[in-house]
């Protein structure tokens, strides 16, 4: 649908992205899935932050996060892990890609779909079509406008919602949540790519810190 000559069937993408997320339910995020991994024994005293340093020192060309480590296994929480279990590690390499006529966010392990989401788009071409790499991410950001006072989280005026995830390489871009959820499918912001707040959520936990990101056209 995303490749065809035709406009794109924006109900039938919602449809197939609303199966898509029940069905990696079984596959990707769950720990007996047919996905690349390597194998890690929890030991005593262990935090997922501990556990991520320890496969970025035997695995340096792999980029991953302790909630995708959380997601991945069915985990409760970050700290609901106990010594000797087994946690499985993703490895294939985790990237995005926004469709800017579908006004569709892409989540990617390696060349699988996973995760798929609508979105708000720029208005008057205001998201640039370009290469791209996740930044710093904030729960609960505030709203730094330019020329303006910042806007604190929580205040009507913020448009960023509960989620802001950063782009690398852009002019002030980024993934964020929303308050006018009606208006996600649109071409409505600024330019940044607007989720429901309930998806910048769960993109916000399983996207590592410099991870690719492709705007496509």
């Amino acid at each position: 649908e995303l490749a065809a000559d035709w406009p794109t069937h924006t109900e039938a993408l919602k449809n197939w992205a609303k199966q898509l997320n029940n069905a990696q339910g079984f596959h990707r995020w769950s720990e007996r899935g047919g996905w690349a991994s390597a194998e890690y024994v929890v030991k005593p005293g262990d935090s997922l932050v501990a556990i991520r340093k320890r496969i970025i020192t035997d695995h340096p060309e792999l980029n991953i996060c302790t909630g995708l480590i959380a997601r991945a296994n069915q985990l409760l929480d970050e700290n609901s892990i106990r010594p000797d279990q087994k946690l499985r590690i993703p490895l294939d390499p985790v990237h995005t890609r926004v469709d800017l006529s579908a006004r569709f966010l892409l989540y990617y392990h390696g060349e699988e779909v996973v995760s798929a989401w609508p979105v708000t788009i720029g208005r008057e071409g205001r998201t640039i079509p370009g290469e791209y790499s996740v930044g710093e991410k904030k729960e609960d950001p505030m709203w730094f406008p330019k020329g303006r006072a910042p806007v604190p989280f929580g205040d009507p005026e913020n448009p960023l919602g509960t989620r802001w995830i950063a782009w690398d390489g852009s002019n002030s871009l980024g993934y964020h949540g929303t308050s006018e959820e009606d208006r996600i499918g649109e071409a409505a912001s600024d330019g940044c790519i607007r989720l429901r707040n309930q998806d910048v959520e769960v993109l916000f936990e399983i996207l590592p810190k410099g991870s690719p990101i492709s705007v496509d056209p």
